[in-house]
């Protein structure tokens, strides 16, 4: 194996690692802005039952355990795995995005 191009492991996948930490950044800036809207609507003297409907949006981040088994193992080949599930949670956006709208 003389000459070979192989990297060692640690350096080849130094990329990938940036990458993964990358996405790991951006998934908890809507976490912590979450976390510190709280505060920010009482400074600002917003109503208790406005704060606390706001307090949803930690919803979805706490559907995750229940739904990542589910998205991962179920799935129409001939649609592929991605699409599966990509597709009807765009719909369902859609819905509650309509009907948010329709509420006011």
């Amino acid at each position: 194996m003389e000459g070979s191009n192989l990297q060692p492991s640690a350096k080849r996948d130094r990329g990938n690692i940036a990458l993964l930490v990358f996405l790991y950044v951006l998934q908890g800036i809507p976490l912590g802005l979450a976390g510190a809207m709280p505060m920010l609507l009482q400074t600002r003297k917003i109503a208790y039952r406005d704060q606390a409907t706001f307090s949803l949006v930690f919803w979805p981040f706490s559907m995750k355990l229940l739904w990542a088994p589910i998205v991962d193992t179920v799935y129409f080949s001939r649609f592929g795995r991605r699409k599966s599930w990509l597709v009807p949670v765009q719909y369902f956006d859609r819905y509650f995005y309509d009907c948010s709208f329709e509420a006011h």
